[in-house]
Formats: C-alpha cells, structure tokens, sequence
C-alpha cells in the first residue's frame, strides 16, 4: 500500500473513508503528527462564529448556495458547516510563509452520495500562481489535508473554496493552516556520462511500468520511493547485470511478471490458459485514478487527466457515470462575453456522452444535448465575475468516446458576422424576395395574390432553415437553443433566454421596420410610375 504519512508524497492525493484507503490511489491524505509552526488562521474556521442557521460568517457565499451553520454533536467542534449545495471560500493572506510547505487541514463528512471538492488557489499580487485540487467522499468525518509549496512571492495570498457536489450535502469543520517550515535546500551534484545514461535507461523502465503495466498493485504502489530507490541504484551500480537484478527486485512487488536484463534477453513468460488481454487507456498521465472497495473506479474522477484499464470483455468503466473535467482556462479576459465550444467526436455504442463549461465554484453551467458522431457545439455566457471556466464532458453507459479535436474561444458578437453569415443572408433574401412580390403585386394591381405568394416564400425560407441544425447554429440566441437546460429549469438558462427573448423582440421589430420602409418606397415608385403612364396615355 502507498504510504500515506507525508502530504508531500506525490501531487494532489485523496483520503476517502477509512474503508477505501486500501484501494485508493491518493490525493488527499490523513494528517499525521506535524510540528505546528505559527501560521495565520483562517476567518471562523471552526464555524462557531455566529448562531444555528444563520449565515456564514468569515465565508463567501456563492449566489444561489444553501450553507448555514449548524450545531452538530458529531463534530469536532459545537458547529459545523452544512453545505447542501455550491460553495464557500475565503482568501487568506500568507506572505511570512514564502518560500514554505504548508497543510491545510479540515474535517469532512459527505452524505449519501455526495462528494467534497477542495479548491486551493495561490496568487501573488492578485495573478494566480498555481492551482490545487482534490474530492473527498466517505460517510463519517475524516481529517483530511492538503499539502502545498508555496512559492517566493511578494504579496501571497491563498483561496480555499469548499464545493459541494453530486447527491446529498457535506459537513466541514476544523478547517486550519499548518506551517511546516521552509523548503531544505537541494544539493546538486554533477553525474558521471555512464550514470545519466543509466538514469535515462531506469527512466523508461520506470515509466512502461508505472503507466502501462495492468498488475492492481500498480494502483497502490509508492512511486516516489520507488523512483527514489531505482535512480540511486543507477547512480551508484556500475555494474549493468547487478543493476538489472536491483531494479528487478525493486519492481517484483508491483509488476512480478516484468523481466529486467542486460544483454541477451530471456525467454519471455508465457500465459497460462484463459488469461486475458488488458491494456491501459490513457488521457494524459491518469494521476488522479481512484478505485472503490469493489476495485472498479470510483466518481472521485474529475481531474484534467484520467486513465481506465480495459481488457477484451470491456472497460471497466462500462455503465458507470462519470463526470471529467478537460481543461480549466482563466475566465478574467472573457467576463461578460459569449464562448464557444466545438467538439469534434466519435462516439460508439450506447455511450450517452455531453460537453459543457462551467464556472468552479458556482451553480453556473451549461451542457450540450447527447453528442453524436461528429461536430457539437455550445455557447456559454460568462458571468461578469467569473475567474476560471472548466471545459466538462459527463459520460454515461457503455460504449467509447474518440475526442478529435475540442477548440474554444469567444464567439463573435459584430453585427458583421450576423449579416454575413448563411442564415441571415438567407433571411435578407427571404424578407427582399416577399418585398419585390408584394411591389410586384401593387404594380399589377393583384394585391392579394402578390401577398400571398410573399407568405409563401417567407414560410417556406424559414422552415427551411429551422429543418437545417447548420443553419440554427448560426442563430445570435444560444440560451433559446438550449433546449435540456430549460426543460430542466436551470436558472441560468432561464436568465439567459429572457434576455434572447429580449434581443429577439428588438431584431424582429428591426427587421419589420426594414421590410415596411422598403415596400413603402417599391409602392411609391410603383404608383408613381402608374401615375405617369396613365397620363402619357392620355396625352
């Protein structure tokens, strides 16, 4: 099993209940013994700050939250946090800890099926410096810590925010900064050209392994101690056979089945009968894989990067809900506009695949409908105050997914790209061909049929480019075309189509009062030219 005594053992590690520890891969970690060094204290970490259901003081509040404090016999302290939805943060300003190693620590208590998910975000002088993040999920309270390096930074500054996801609610209590001192000093010295070439050697052993090997133990072991082990062998061994020996023995425990050598190679092991492919699925380098007590993996999965293990009788995340977040982009330049997100995909078998953004922290999103082979696109309003946005894709069912390309960026807002695009050409032509029939029909005094045949043509030009999903896309009203999110009453959606209603009310009297000056003027020269003949007629 990984050990799990040093929170800085590894990038972000996870602690779930007592239960899952034995089958996790960490990111979060139980807080051993630490020498408590002074460190600022976060506002009202404890939350007995403030009566039962009253509001959370010291905390940020995201709009469209349920928090409250409430007095709980099971928690560490009197009061705890009960969050049923959204998130809380605060920032905390930590400039004597430049240059340190730190742990934030709390205590936390998801319901039902609920996950914790711990947010930390270093800035220095208002410009984020790094990004950290781990979920949490068991069924009693757990103390769990969060391991970071500071940077030497001036004005340093750190922001925890606490997010409630999935079904039920958490509970936080005890939510406290640990000094652990500065950073020890690296010392470097420089290696001998056969010890970097032996390195290198260890380096791609270490990584077929780590990444590909299919052996459970893979999952659990300590990777940093073994990597600490196998490169001092490489340093210090010159000898290539006992070396090979060494780091054969090294890896025995995880991958019993690999075979080390130098020179010749041996007969490779052959398979017993009724063995089975398994390979590794990757996106990215899948540091974040956590398994359940059952060892299939677990909804802790959210991260930039994920991995699944597959063999000839299907993914082990076959029929599972999973929830995985792509890429998280700073939002700062694109408050207040309109994104746009295009996914190209293969989509195969049952799998019931969607791409979204979000804003962490908060309840506002949106998701695109079921995705098909092909191109699927979204448009998304950024909040005003929105600082980052995640780029999700939610996958349920059996079945596989191909990502062949994911391109985001703002969506263009000039009025020059309404009129040049397929749909409003169309449109102009529609509105011009009903106009030069209605004149046409004033001129030949067939009033009625000229008008009917108007409505013909802009009925028809107009089912035409509702039956066509790649004229729809270009329509200047995303919230009105997300049709799941307002079946679902998402606020968000709602707030968004009221204001597409508004815009689409204002265009539509914008172009009537376009088509009315036109027909205005084509029957002013009409009867203005039926004026003159009826007099050169007389004359």
């Amino acid at each position: 099993m990984a050990d799990v005594s040093d929170p800085f053992r590894g990038d972000d590690r996870v602690v779930a209940s007592k239960a899952m520890l034995a089958a996790c891969l960490t990111l979060l970690v139980t807080l051993p013994a630490l020498a408590v060094g002074a460190a600022p204290a976060w506002s009202n970490g404890g939350f007995e700050d403030g009566p039962p259901g009253a509001e959370v003081p010291g905390w940020t509040v995201t709009p469209g939250s349920k928090a409250e404090v409430r007095i709980d016999a099971t928690a560490p302290g009197r009061q705890s946090l009960a969050l049923a939805r959204g998130a809380v943060s605060q920032k905390l300003g930590v400039e004597g800890l430049a240059g340190h190693r730190a742990v934030i620590g709390l205590q936390v208590r998801p319901e039902d099926e609920a996950i914790a998910e711990l947010q930390v975000v270093a800035r220095s002088k208002g410009e984020r410096v790094w990004v950290r993040r781990a979920l949490l999920r068991g069924s009693d309270w757990s103390p769990a810590g969060l391991g970071v390096e500071l940077p030497e930074a001036d004005a340093l500054e750190l922001e925890l925010t606490v997010t409630a996801r999935g079904k039920g609610g958490i509970h936080v209590d005890a939510v406290e900064l640990t000094d652990l001192g500065r950073l020890p000093p690296v010392e470097t010295a420089p290696l001998s050209a056969g010890a970097a070439e032996r390195i290198r050697a260890f380096s791609t052993l270490y990584a077929q392994v780590r990444w590909f090997h299919p052996a459970d133990a893979t999952l659990v072991a300590d990777w940093d101690a073994i990597a600490e082990q196998g490169v001092a062998a490489a340093e210090q061994t010159e000898d290539l056979d006992a070396l090979a020996q060494q780091w054969q023995a090294l890896l025995a425990p995880v991958a019993p089945t690999v075979q080390v050598w130098y020179g010749e190679a041996p007969a490779a092991v052959a398979p017993a009968g009724g063995d089975r492919s398994v390979a590794w699925y990757h996106l990215g380098s899948g540091l974040s894989l956590a398994l359940t007590e059952t060892g299939r993996p677990s909804d802790l999965n959210s991260s930039v990067y994920r991995r699944f293990r597959v063999d000839d009788q299907g993914a082990w995340w076959s029929g599972v809900t999973r929830t995985q977040t792509l890429d998280t982009l700073d939002a700062r330049a694109w408050q207040g506009q309109t994104l746009r997100l295009e996914v190209e995909a293969e989509v195969e078998g049952g799998l019931d695949a969607t791409v979204g953004l979000r804003v962490p922290g908060s309840e506002s999103g949106m998701l695109s409908p079921r995705m098909a082979s092909g191109t699927t696109e979204l448009l998304f309003q950024v909040p005003d105050r929105a600082e980052e946005v995640d780029v999700v894709l939610h996958l349920s069912g059996p079945g596989a997914l191909e990502l062949r390309r994911v391109e985001l960026g703002p969506r263009l807002e000039s009025p020059v790209r309404q009129l040049v695009s397929f749909f409003g050409l169309l449109g102009l032509f529609s509105l011009l061909s009903g106009s030069f029939a209605m004149a046409g029909a004033v001129y030949s005094r067939r009033t009625i049929g000229g008008f009917v045949s108007a409505t013909i043509v802009l009925t028809l030009m107009a089912f035409l480019a509702g039956q066509d999903p790649q004229l729809a896309r270009w329509l200047p009203f995303p919230h009105l075309q997300n049709v799941d999110a307002l079946l679902q009453q998402d606020p968000v959606a709602l707030a968004g189509a009221t204001e597409d209603l508004g815009e689409a009310t204002s265009l539509g009297h914008s172009l009537l009062a376009v088509v009315t000056w036109i027909l205005l003027l084509f029957a002013a020269a009409m009867l203005k030219m039926r004026r003159m003949e009826v007099r050169g007629g007389g004359d």
